[in-house]
């Protein structure tokens, strides 16, 4: 009866990974001849090392190698309580894998490095997984600080963490033709000498989702403070956070192709002399697509344009998305578009909030060219809320639309139920248009704009430049709380139902919002002099406070709706 069960018994054996205890106490006392061990077995299902909790030191320079196992290779801790730790000791790759399925968990791993690429994991062919891994301060001397991957069929990183990783292109991830998943995983203080701070993706698709990006950074003339994506790697980003993140160009992301942004956040990321302090995307000569819904864009700053935002013939749409205190800044010739800049392609604006941002020259909320290319460019802006933005020396406070060259480029712009208020801007508008010449067709249809000023006679609500500007057509909307006869150029086409030269709360003399008995003392203490129209006891700015005035604010007593 054994000799005839033996056979199974063995089969059963031989079926399942070999497991391979190492530490101390047991027979394999490193992670090196663990492996040897393994390559010479070479059991088809695979291998699972256990790794108990102690450092694991690679002495003498010799890396982990895995050259084309037929199994799988699984290396975690014995105990995912209480991790291991392999110590790269700064002289070589802690793990080299090749056309092997390779997954590592629960481990810390730190101080590998690599002459060339991948400091602590060079990987070609098979499959990549990381799980609970806390890898720091790893580097290399070409790509990838932490994990250099080329032609891998999968890579996944979950619940990790890559702390102070750098190297040349990818501070701690460089993904060549490997497409990749990344979830729940942080990267902190990682930097790169040229591209990506923390992740560079060429060729690689990349879903991302729960990642965190801190402190991350490139070099002096790089790009994408966090993320560098080139022309081949969709990506996907849902409910991501970058913090802190800078480069020259695109302190948070630099992206050449789609993407897709959910319920993401940049905070404080920032473009070091140039463009885009969240995200630069340029198709080049190919049009690309970013849609990004329900994102917001806090303190961003680039030092010439596009304080969170620089697109360069991209289809954008902005969905339930916000820009607080983004700016455009030090540079007077360049520095425009203090939430946003965008050349060519297309922008859909939707029920989105920009508030509080502020630029050198050339709009403080979104400024939108034609560029210098042949191009027609479609602008849709609905349900939007600009407020607070400051343009100190240029045009709008709000929305600038231009186009450039002679026939070559024109817009179509259409601006429906929006709020333009409390702006400022030096050379006039809330909302501008200037055509050099080129052509636009723009409509702006119920909207409202309130207490909009500039410095000078321009108007403050809708103003026109440029030697030939195309026309506005307003319908349906009101403007209030301007200065008297300065709210819309003369070429503005006034189609009919709009509401405009008005003071929004008419009877607030004192400006708080209500009318009371405080607005009633104001008005009488002002009785029967004479006004230029923007004194705010002259209810009806009829040019004198009178009768009809006192009226106004009786009609008006309360709160201002």
């Amino acid at each position: 009866m054994l000799s005839s069960t033996w056979p199974l018994l063995l089969n059963v054996m031989l079926s399942s990974p070999t497991q391979i205890p190492v530490g101390a106490s047991h027979e394999y006392t490193t992670i090196v001849d663990a492996i040897a061990f393994a390559q010479d077995e070479n059991n088809p299902e695979g291998y699972v090392i256990k790794l108990a909790a102690q450092t694991h030191t690679l002495a003498g320079g010799s890396s982990v190698n895995l050259l084309n196992f037929t199994g799988p290779v699984s290396i975690s801790s014995l105990d995912p309580d209480s991790p291991a730790v392999i110590e790269g000791n700064g002289t070589m790759p802690c793990i080299s894998a090749t056309g092997t399925s390779l997954s590592i968990s629960h481990l810390t791993i730190h101080n590998g490095f690599g002459q060339s690429n991948g400091g602590c994991f060079n990987v070609s062919g098979g499959s990549l997984s990381l799980e609970t891994v806390n890898v720091h301060s790893c580097a290399s001397l070409g790509r990838g600080g932490a994990i250099y991957a080329d032609g891998v069929d999968s890579v996944s990183l979950i619940g990790c963490q890559f702390t102070a990783c750098t190297s040349s292109d990818g501070g701690a991830v460089y993904l060549s033709g490997s497409p990749a998943v990344i979830e729940n995983t942080i990267f902190s203080n990682c930097s790169s000498d040229e591209n990506g701070g923390a992740v560079y993706l060429s060729d690689s698709p990349t879903d991302f989702e729960t990642t965190t990006f801190s402190n991350c950074s490139t070099g002096s003339s790089g790009k994408g403070g966090a993320i560098f994506q080139d022309y081949l790697s969709l990506t996907e980003l849902e409910s991501c956070s970058f913090q802190d993140c800078e480069a020259r160009f695109g302190g948070g992301a630099y992206l050449q192709t789609d993407a897709n942004l959910t319920d993401c956040s940049f905070q404080s990321c920032a473009a070091v002399g140039m463009t885009a302090g969240a995200i630069c995307q340029s198709g080049g000569s190919s049009q690309t697509t970013l849609n990004c819904t329900n994102c917001s864009f806090s303190a961003c700053k680039a030092d010439k344009s596009g304080g969170a935002l620089s697109l360069n013939n991209v289809d954008c749409t902005l969905k339930f998305c916000s820009f607080d205190g983004c700016t455009a800044g030090v540079d007077s010739d360049l520095a425009s578009g203090g939430a946003a800049t965008v050349f060519g392609g297309s922008l859909e604006v939707d029920s989105c909030l920009i508030q509080n941002c502020t630029s050198t020259y050339g709009a403080a909320g979104l400024r939108v060219s034609t560029g210098t290319e042949p191009t027609l460019l479609e602008l849709v802006v609905s349900e939007t809320e600009f407020t607070a933005n400051s343009c100190a020396d240029g045009f709008a406070a709000h929305l600038h639309i231009e186009t450039w060259g002679a026939d070559i480029g024109s817009i179509h712009a259409t601006i429906t139920e929006c709020k333009f208020e409390s702006g400022s801007s030096s050379y006039g508008g809330a909302l501008s248009l200037m055509c050099n010449p080129g052509q636009a067709l723009v409509t702006v249809d119920r909207c409202s704009f309130r207490n909009n000023h500039t410095p000078n006679t321009a108007p403050e609500c809708i103003a026109l430049h440029g030697s030939n500007p195309d026309p506005v057509t307003l319908t349906n909307s009101t403007a209030c709380d301007h200065a008297a006869g300065q709210e819309i150029s003369d070429a503005v086409i006034d189609a009919g139902n709009n509401t405009l030269g008005n003071w929004c709360c008419p009877g607030d003399v004192d400006a708080d919002e209500d009318v009371d008995a405080d607005d009633v003392t104001a008005l009488l203490e002002a009785w029967g002099s004479e006004s230029d129209g923007d004194d705010r006891e002259d209810a009806d700015r009829d040019g004198a406070v009178v009768m009809h005035d006192l009226i106004a604010v009786l009609l008006n007593w309360g709160a201002c709706g």
